[in-house]
């Protein structure tokens, strides 16, 4: 934890080093002039002005600058991105952009830093979350795909700097502010954005500045989700009927797949808080000093509704309503089952801050050092929306004696449908409950055939503080060549304290397991209403459930707060904190460079080149809380409960020391080609979440025995890096094409393996509490342990080709293509690296003259493994995803702008499967956003 000692120790730094370059010697401090270029237009100006970086770097480097002051190309920093070769990204629920993949490397692999400064991040891992900061803060975004020893460690596939506007950017005075509404399409709301920047200089010589700016936003987001909540296996006969081993029906399909399913319907409030205050002093002509701060706020509560199904049982599945398909999937069936009522709430709550001072002194004019201190803190509750732990209030509602029948289309979505029984049933003359005469639709329920079943209510509390030093150097020998050098500090530590209501022993809240109790037995009064969304799941024709009893979460937590009270007894719903499940993570990262830049010139040929030696050493202590199984107990019906040791404290460690060398070569060829080649090795660090000493029990049934662990000893995985491209600069037009290479050793992939474990054993099958269960001694268990582990080996090669131009007409066009081929093999078995698609491309086409500017977007992004490893064991992989963006703006006077801007104008919606289409994990309805306001700037 950070003490006062060490904010002390920062401060005096601070002040230490502005001393310095106070009293510094008089040379003139030089700002970078920037290469005049002829403007036309807000969008001319920034393709041109990321052009212009992207030709003057050493290395293959892409950017995207600001328009204007406070005038990001899209509201969301990662929507931008996506538009660079080699650059896609993964959203949110609701399609919002959240993380950036990199020549189809995943966020796990990339560095993200603000102001060239790693960020603390509220999230499990290292991975920053786009969606956190406003892009109204954001004046620049540079992704550098080649590595050079000057910057930040830790990135295989790209490191991307977010930069923010400084007051020395422009001189005097410069003010701009929006107000904009955004009408989402499914959630049929409109929220409201308002942004204001301000930057100013002052003194005789503006040798001193100050810039702060602000962002608000609140919206409403709606989803609607298709949920493959998991999958079963059953063999099946001749008579489309699970197989009796006994009888003489043959065999015709061994370990068909089929799935449980579930429907959802969630609302949320976001709400997006931030602003950064920036100060820039030149106490004397050879020296700049900047302080700034950034702080971000972000909540987004959400509640959702839905129905399910899960016939875990295979003789659950009616004889004769069998059908299973050529991919051995059972696309048909129907299932005597219980259905179940979902409520879910989650409270994502998250606030960062970061302070930083950075120095730059001219010692003379050879010698220039400069000096950064930072140091950011990030806290938060973040829930996820799915049926894993830590989603925060998950309540089930049961439906016994109910009926489920599903039917596979030739689309995304499979037909299915539930029923319940009808509330009028006589069980005495009534037959069978479970024939279809005495079913009915599930809107036609009454409240009194609503059953308590299962409560969970957990949340994941992290806290990540990080505190980095650098001090680095550049030392000019003659205009060809200089020497760049300096030493770095990253100390980081992550706490993550996990809090649940569940019995460890049981995962079931204690008192609420043992037997159902209808709602209104404890309350007569409970009623529930039936959802009534006419468009819910619009987007798909098949024949779903959409329209259910719904029962908020807020109801629910009523009702069992009323039963703890009548029967003297805790609220079942009070979360505790789970020592086992938490951990705390502290890093301290040491490096150090050196870098020789070259310049020259040969046959009458220009080029300029680095060549750098990066050392680094990590050393990570994991801290938490292990406990031991004592026991398991059979209580019936393949349940079990398991008796633990108290919590133990643990703290493991590990370090490594890495040597990463990097060279970029950059030829001009002539006045408009270029040559670049690049040769680096890279290393990225493993996801914090995975460095955890934390073994949860995570499925408890006989026979399905499970765990899940982390593994602080991970090594970083490591990649051999080769880059060669081309690129062509007009007078108004641009074309590259590169091509790279990737071997990677040592990266992380969850495998599960079998851990047999022998166990005491105790059989209380017969239910009578009167008599003690019955010593079965020691049985060996075989428990399916998953836990991440350094991989084999992957190798990823690619091509990207990208062409822009910008005609007379004050027309404009810019397209860009990436074509990868990976492979990676994990424990023997070999399939394409996780998320990393094969094809994607994006193109644009606009129009600006001095009133007008529109513009259109496309992108596409083929499909791609998400998770090698996912739902018992079998591969996910994301379908194929295409997006419309376009915007158009009206300025009638230099100040003024009204804009109007859609975000995925086609409603392309979201579809996630498992190894064949028929086996859906998620599908999304997606529908458009609408952005409309107006902008001033002064």
């Amino acid at each position: 934890m950070y003490n006062k000692n060490k904010i002390l120790t920062l401060c005096v730094s601070c002040m230490t080093f502005s001393a310095a370059i106070s009293d510094a010697q008089e040379n003139k401090y030089a700002r970078e002039e920037v290469e005049e270029m002829i403007i036309r237009g807000p969008i001319e100006g920034s393709l041109k002005s990321a052009s212009q970086i992207k030709k003057n770097g050493s290395g293959v480097l892409d950017a995207i600058s600001s328009e204007e002051l406070g005038k990001f190309p899209d509201a969301n920093v990662a929507e931008s991105l996506q538009r660079i070769t080699g650059v896609a990204i993964t959203r949110s629920r609701g399609g919002e952009g959240q993380f950036v993949t990199v020549r189809g490397l995943g966020e796990e692999f990339n560095s993200v830093t603000f102001n060239n400064r790693v960020l603390a991040t509220e999230s499990g891992g290292r991975e920053f979350s786009f969606d956190v900061v406003a892009s109204e803060l954001v004046s620049e975004a540079q992704i550098y795909k080649t590595s050079q020893a000057a910057l930040t460690d830790g990135s295989i596939g790209g490191l991307v700097n977010i930069k923010t506007a400084k007051p020395f950017d422009k001189i005097g005075l410069r003010m701009a502010g929006s107000i904009s509404g955004i009408y989402d399409d499914l959630a049929d709301d409109t929220g409201l954005k308002v942004s204001g920047i301000i930057s100013n200089t002052f003194g005789e010589n503006d040798d001193w500045g100050i810039l702060a700016s602000f962002s608000h936003s609140d919206r409403n987001v709606r989803t609607d989700v298709v949920e493959g909540v998991n999958f079963f296996n059953i063999n099946v006969d001749a008579n489309n009927q699970a197989d009796d081993p006994n009888d003489n029906i043959p065999l015709v399909h061994n370990n068909a797949r089929y799935s449980s399913m579930t429907v959802l319907n969630s609302t949320e409030e976001r709400t997006r808080t931030g602003g950064t205050l920036t100060l820039q002093v030149q106490p004397s002509e050879n020296s700049e000093l900047t302080f700034d701060i950034l702080y971000s706020a972000f909540e987004s509560p959400s509640e959702s509704a839905g129905v399910s199904f899960f016939p875990g049982n295979p003789m659950q599945l009616r004889p004769g309503s069998i059908s299973v398909n050529d991919n051995n999937f059972v696309e048909s069936f129907e299932a005597e089952v219980q259905v179940d009522l979902l409520s879910r709430s989650t409270d994502n709550d998250t606030q960062t801050i970061q302070y930083g001072i950075n120095g730059i002194l001219d010692i003379n004019d050879q010698l220039k050092l400069e000096g950064d201190i930072a140091y950011s803190k990030a806290d938060g509750v973040r829930n996820n929306t799915g049926p894993a732990t830590n989603s925060g209030s998950f309540y089930v509602i049961q439906i016994p004696n109910a009926i489920a029948s599903t039917h596979a289309q030739p689309f995304a979505v499979p037909d299915f449908q539930f029923t319940g029984p009808n509330p009028n049933f006589d069980p005495v003359n009534g037959g069978d409950i479970l024939a279809p005469e005495n079913q009915e639709p599930l809107d036609q329920l009454l409240p009194s055939q609503l059953s308590t079943h299962f409560a969970r209510n957990d949340s994941n509390n992290i806290k990540d503080e990080v505190l980095s030093l650098k001090l680095s150097g550049e030392y000019v020998f003659q205009d060809e060549i200089a020497l760049k050098f300096g030493v770095d500090y990253t100390n980081r530590q992550k706490d993550t304290l996990v809090f649940n209501n569940l019995n460890p022993s049981t995962d079931c809240p204690v008192s609420l397991c043992s037997s159902a109790r209808t709602l209104q037995s404890i309350d007569p009064n409970f009623s529930a209403t039936n959802l009534n969304l006419g468009d819910f799941l619009s987007d798909t024709s098949a024949n779903l459930p959409r329209n259910f009893p719904v029962i908020s979460t807020s109801e629910v937590e009523r009702i069992y707060q009323l039963f703890a009270s009548q029967n003297n007894m805790a609220n079942p719903l009070t979360s505790r904190l789970q020592l086992a499940n938490s951990n705390s993570i502290e890093e301290y990262i040491i490096g150090g460079f050196v870098q020789l830049d070259l310049a020259g010139e040969i046959a009458q040929k220009t080029w300029r080149s680095n060549a750098g030696l990066r050392l680094v050493e990590t050393n990570l202590d994991s801290s938490g809380h292990i406990n031991d199984i004592l026991s398991i107990t059979g209580t019936g019906q393949g349940n079990q409960e398991f008796a633990f040791s108290d919590d133990i404290p643990i703290t493991l460690s590990h370090n490594y020391f890495k040597v990463l060398p990097s060279f970029n070569l950059a030829i001009d060829i002539s006045d408009k080609f270029i040559i670049r080649s690049a040769f680096s090795k890279t290393i990225s660090r493993p996801t914090i979440s995975d460095l955890s000493t934390a073994i949860t029990v995570t499925r408890k049934n006989e026979f399905t025995e499970a765990t899940s662990s982390g593994r602080p000893q991970l090594d970083p995985p490591e990649s051999n890096n080769v880059d060669l491209s081309i690129e062509w600069y007009g007078e108004s037009a641009s074309a590259s094409a590169a091509i790279f290479y990737k071997e990677l050793s040592n990266f992380i992939a969850n495998v599960s393996t079998v851990e047999p474990r022998p166990i005491q054993y105790f059989d209380d099958s017969d239910g009578d509490s009167s008599t003690a269960p019955i010593d079965q001694g020691i049985r060996t268990i075989n428990f399916t342990n998953s836990r991440p582990t350094n991989g084999d080996s992957a190798e990823i090669t690619g091509l990207e080709l990208a062409y822009q131009v910008i005609f007379e007409s004050n027309f404009g066009f810019l397209t860009n293509v990436t074509l990868t081929d990976s492979r990676a093999t994990v424990v023997g078995v070999s399939n394409s690296f996780e998320n990393i698609s094969d094809l994607s491309y994006n193109l644009s086409a606009f129009y600006e003259n001095e009133i007008w500017q529109a513009r259109i977007s496309f992108n596409h992004r083929s499909d791609y493994v998400r998770t090698t490893i996912g739902l018992q064991g079998l591969t996910q992989i994301v379908d194929d995803y295409s997006q419309v963006d376009a915007s158009l703006s009206y300025s009638p006077i230099d100040q003024l702008t009204f804009f109007l801007e859609g975000i995925n104008l086609t409603g392309e919606d979201y579809f996630e499967y498992s190894e064949i289409p028929e086996a859906l994990v998620t599908y999304e309805d997606n529908e458009p956003r609408i952005t409309f306001g107006l902008r001033a700037s002064f």
